[in-house]
């Protein structure tokens, strides 16, 4: 989609040619129904792509996301499952209006309301209850001006709310007369609370915000096991204090209360594989994951191609920005379970001199625990969908390597997420 577009102006067609384009090569790659793609596809069109703005300008001083290291609004994955030998397409989108940036709101969440709002009639079973409420919790958009501004210069970034995308090939066959059509796509929503702690002082930042949130949320007794599980959390951060501070975002799905997740993010600074063990395990409070210890640690080795100190050389802003993206983990609060579903995300660049280095590896991880069938070659399947470099020039495609538990369906295992960004803003490409 999109590949017709030669010098593209800005706006719609630009994002077709660049991220739309990226995302339609990596539903080739895995496989992806030709009637999923074509509806994805159209999806992306109409809809993202409209509420993505302009492009980036390439300038490097051009206010952008947090999702991408450059400040690019996209951040796209393969996620590979053990049980099942194939690859799913997920990616994360940051609508905030940023080109042009909106001079009355700044931390409007507007662009992101209306494709919820158009999901909300293209997805069956679709239910608002909890975003509508976490957004409450942590929207700034309705304050004066000059408010919203001075809490973008003293926290650093613009972008009040990201948008998960999940392109499901199923649905369109489950839901065959779905009134308006189905668009493949099963969203999920994440806020920053950053925002209002900053605004309203809280005591005890985002990691107080968040619990409150939680604990607010209407109808939260229908899920009991929500709160067993965040309780186990709040015991490990109670053993660990440090760790409050590193509370980042707060997520949740789009289905009714009492079957949907939520999800916290938090991060961890350092590099030590036991205190990342211990973490994931919250200090063992999550059972059954003893099998889990050596695949981590192994992950951990290949994806770094064995590095064990940072690279050196290229650009000292670039790299700055690369070698300090810190470790992070999700806990996954699901009405299913009394204790969190845990994931971490290993950032590769800290060591990896570049990309190559880090695709070959993980397709040497794919093998080594039979995820693969012989048939994936991450390095042949990331090359061809961002053709704007070589892997091998330098870091900074490859953002995370994430694994954990799989959720849901019926089959047990682990699952891996390869993420990566499309250097939009470093290469704007056209």
């Amino acid at each position: 989609m999109g590949s017709h577009v030669i010098n593209a102006p800005d706006g719609v067609d630009y994002w077709n040619a660049t991220a739309g384009a990226d995302l339609a090569r990596m539903m080739r790659l895995a496989g992806t129904p030709e009637k999923t793609q074509a509806g994805f596809n159209h999806f992306f069109a109409t809809q993202l792509a409209p509420a993505l703005g302009g492009k980036p300008d390439g300038s490097g001083t051009q206010k952008g996301s947090v999702v991408g290291w450059d400040g690019s609004p996209f951040e796209y994955s393969f996620e590979f499952k053990e049980s099942t030998k194939t690859a799913d397409v997920r990616f994360v989108a940051d609508v905030t209006k940023h080109r042009p940036l909106d001079a009355e709101r700044p931390l409007s969440t507007a662009h992101g309301r209306a494709i919820i709002d158009y999901l909300a009639k293209h997805t069956p079973n679709f239910d608002s209850t909890w975003d509508r409420a976490v957004e409450r919790n942590f929207n700034c958009e309705d304050l004066p001006t000059s408010v919203q501004q001075g809490l973008i210069d003293k926290l650093g970034f613009i972008t009040p709310m990201i948008l998960g995308f999940d392109i499901k090939p199923k649905m369109l066959d489950q839901f065959p007369d779905h009134p308006g059509g189905v668009a493949p796509v099963m969203l999920k929503s994440y806020y920053s609370p950053h925002y209002t702690v900053a605004h309203n002082s809280i005591e005890g930042g985002n990691w107080t915000a968040i619990l409150d949130s939680v604990h607010n949320l209407p109808d939260i007794h229908t899920s009991p096991n929500i709160l067993t599980a965040l309780q186990c959390l709040v015991d490990y951060v109670a053993d660990k204090p440090h760790y409050r501070a590193a509370t980042r975002f707060m997520a949740t799905d789009f289905i009714a209360p009492g079957k949907a997740r939520l999800k916290i993010y938090m991060r961890y600074e350092g590099d030590n594989f036991d205190e990342i063990w211990d973490y994931y395990t919250l200090g063992g409070r999550i059972p059954g994951l003893e099998s889990d210890k050596e695949m981590l640690r192994s992950l951990i080795e290949l994806a770094t191609g064995r590095y064990t100190t940072p690279p050196t050389g290229g650009d000292p802003a670039r790299q700055a920005r690369i070698l300090t993206k810190p470790v992070a983990f999700y806990f996954s609060l699901t009405p299913d379970k009394p204790y969190p579903t845990s994931k971490v995300y290993y950032p590769p660049a800290r060591k990896a001199p570049n990309d190559l280095v880090v695709a070959k590896g993980i397709t040497e991880w794919l093998d080594k625990w039979e995820y693969n069938d012989g048939k994936i070659k991450l390095e042949d399947w990331v090359q061809a969908s961002l053709p704007h470099r070589k892997l091998e020039d330098k870091n900074g495609i490859f953002t995370f390597v994430a694994f954990g538990r799989k959720e849901g369906g019926t089959k047990i295992g682990t699952s891996l997420g390869v993420y990566f960004t499309p250097e939009l803003y470093e290469t704007p490409r056209l």
